[in-house]
């Protein structure tokens, strides 16, 4: 309880420096400067992304994809009683190229700001355009076929520990 207490003041703490420095810039084009292009710095990721994971692993339920193994289809229903965060990857890697989020923290799916090419959603069913099949199993991965509006299957990379079949 503590360390989820202490993880949301360094939070918020994080947010309120965050919001000087845009004030700072604002207040310079006062004056005439061209103004820097509104960028998430990575330091604001990184904490983004420790308290969110720790808020997530230390919680009591978590809510999990579910695979239906009759046409291979995966399916997330938000629920604001578990929490979910999961990552879609380049490669089976955590550490690859985030190409999709799935999570219930409005932080991490607002303005997607860890930038994944395929977008940041709530659940599934709020990715209207995107289609998502499992294909394999790949240790410790999944591999799931990512399918958009224009039918052009992405390849991405979802951890295991995510993933229910039914």
């Amino acid at each position: 309880m503590r360390r989820t207490v202490f993880m949301l003041i360094l939070f918020l703490i994080i947010i309120a420096c965050k919001q000087t420095k845009i004030n700072s810039v604002s207040n310079d084009n006062a004056s005439g400067s061209i103004p820097e292009k509104n960028r998430i710095s990575k330091q604001y990721l990184d904490s983004l992304d420790r308290v969110n994971n720790d808020y997530v692993f230390n919680a009591y339920n978590i809510n999990k994809a579910f695979i239906n193994l009759s046409d291979s289809s995966i399916h997330l229903i938000a629920d604001m009683h578990r929490d979910h965060r999961i990552f879609g990857y380049r490669k089976p890697d955590i550490k690859s190229e985030r190409l999709l989020l799935i999570s219930i923290f409005t932080d991490d799916v607002q303005n997607n700001p860890f930038n994944c090419k395929l977008g940041s959603y709530y659940d599934t069913s709020s990715a209207n355009d995107l289609n998502l099949k499992y294909m394999t199993t790949e240790g410790e991965f999944i591999k799931v076929s990512a399918t958009d509006k224009l039918n052009q299957p992405v390849i991405i990379f979802i951890e295991m520990k995510w993933i229910e079949f039914y």
